[in-house]
């Protein structure tokens, strides 16, 4: 039986190698992509590739999450999102040097201090310019009107966070929440909540289209549409890229990019042609790529000595892999061993709060 410590390590790890294939190919339209890489399109990684943004952001995302849980919050407190979007300032800061009217504290920790998440991989818009506003996004009170896929690409470890899957609609509120904070329209930040929510009953064994179905009890308008167009398309095996470009958009959009992952992540019994094709399309691939590798992750796993279901060869192409593995391990300690989870300041020894302040 896979333990949830490697779908942790699965959902985050396949995450970025989804994320990088993806990348090899984003903004190229298909006679582009074939002319490049063969009639097939993208078939593997190339050596040393990068993850993106969308890698960069679930990364921040862990870490707030982690914070949040160094002061014992449980997953419904209402700080869970203030922690969170601190952590992405954090990450607007090392792309931008620039930290508003913040003190220097904020920049505590160790993971924006790393130098190789300074590089800028095409970070989205919409992120840098909430994020830039200092405004404080909600479902309430949007921040603006966008449903762009910057909000979905990085919610998947809220789903991991919950654990609980009989909490979803708890879990489903938290990943809409950490989805506005940057990205306003319902099918920009109801799609965070539903990977959220499809992450959390993917860690329980849970098959993807049963996690799909039950997910579409809590989502609505055009999330709603496009999840359940892609469950049909994946139960009747008629993904292709043909299909999912006409079915279900080019991934762009929140909806859509949920949408194409699910439909992929369902459709095909191999997790190599599923993150294959969940990649190879005229669209946003590496958010495609990168979500349906939450999923796949998350469903079977990645073993601490680097057993898993998609090829070694991938993870070894994978640059700075040695980063998201490192983050994905403080998560699995976190989240299964860490002894504090109920304490509050100092009872937290200092060496984690270090690592891991609670703001």
């Amino acid at each position: 039986m896979t333990s949830y410590a490697d779908r942790v390590r699965g959902c985050l790890v396949y995450g970025a190698v989804g994320d990088a294939i993806g990348a090899q190919v984003e903004l190229l339209g298909w006679p582009q992509i074939q002319e490049r890489f063969g009639p097939k399109g993208v078939v593997g990684l190339a050596p040393d590739s990068p993850f993106t943004d969308d890698t960069q952001m679930t990364l921040f995302t862990v870490e707030g999450l982690i914070r949040h849980s160094t002061r014992g919050r449980p997953l419904g407190s209402g700080a869970l999102a203030a922690t969170v979007r601190n952590a992405y300032l954090r990450w607007w800061w090392t792309q931008t040097g620039q930290t508003l009217t913040r003190p220097a504290s904020s920049l505590d920790g160790w993971l924006a201090h790393d130098r190789r998440l300074h590089v800028r991989r095409g970070p989205g818009k919409t992120c840098l310019s909430a994020l830039a506003s200092g405004a404080f996004g909600s479902v309430e009170e949007p921040i603006n009107n966008s449903k762009g896929c910057g909000a979905v690409m990085r919610a998947a470890p809220v789903g991991l966070y919950a654990r609980n899957p009989e909490r979803l609609r708890e879990t489903y509120r938290a990943g809409c929440a950490i989805g506005a904070l940057t990205h306003g329209h319902p099918d920009g930040w109801g799609p965070a909540g539903a990977l959220a929510c499809m992450t959390a009953l993917l860690t329980h064994d849970a098959p993807i289209l049963d996690a799909a179905r039950t997910t579409l009890e809590l989502v609505s308008g055009n999330t709603a549409a496009l999840l359940g167009r892609a469950v049909s398309l994946a139960a009747s095996r008629t993904v292709t890229r043909e299909s999912v470009e006409k079915e279900l958009g080019g991934g762009w959009t929140g909806d859509e990019a949920l949408a194409i992952a699910v439909a992929c992540a369902g459709a095909f019994d191999d997790p190599k042609e599923a993150i294959l094709a969940a990649a190879n399309h005229s669209g946003d691939s590496d958010s495609t790529g990168a979500i349906c590798g939450n999923l796949i992750g998350a469903l079977h796993g990645f073993g601490e000595n680097g057993a898993g279901v998609l090829p070694c060869e991938w993870l070894d192409a994978l640059r700075d892999r040695d980063l998201v593995r490192q983050v994905a391990e403080d998560f699995v300690f976190d989240l299964t061993e860490n002894p504090w989870n109920d304490f509050t300041g100092d009872e937290v020894p200092r060496w984690w709060r270090l690592r891991y302040p609670g703001s």
